[in-house]
């Protein structure tokens, strides 16, 4: 099987697991889990459509987990191809509060 946008050759998530990893059920609906994997990709799992800057829908065939480029070094953008392990991609990416948006 050739790799498909953000996924090993056996369909794995490339670049790491993460702490939740699952797409949750709440209130009846759907949840999205977006999540900024250390040293790597950020994975979005759940329901999602990711379209280009002028609206146009990106073709997932049918998947429900991919994961995006963050190092820059991706030849496939804006899908991770692992390029981060490769070039010494270091971002820890730790959560934390955003300041509050100006005039709130």
């Amino acid at each position: 099987m050739a790799d498909a946008p953000g996924l090993g050759p056996g369909g794995e998530t490339r670049g790491g697991s993460s702490p939740s990893g699952r797409t949750q059920l709440q209130g009846g609906h759907i949840t999205t889990n977006i999540v900024i994997n250390p040293n790597g990709p950020i994975r979005i799992e759940g329901e999602f459509t990711l379209v280009d800057a002028e609206g146009t829908a990106f073709g997932l065939g049918g998947r429900s987990r991919i994961t995006l480029c963050r190092c820059g070094h991706s030849a496939n953008k804006p899908f991770c191809d692992g390029a981060h392990a490769r070039e010494g991609f270091r971002e820890a990416a730790v959560a934390r509060d955003l300041p509050p948006r100006p005039g709130s």
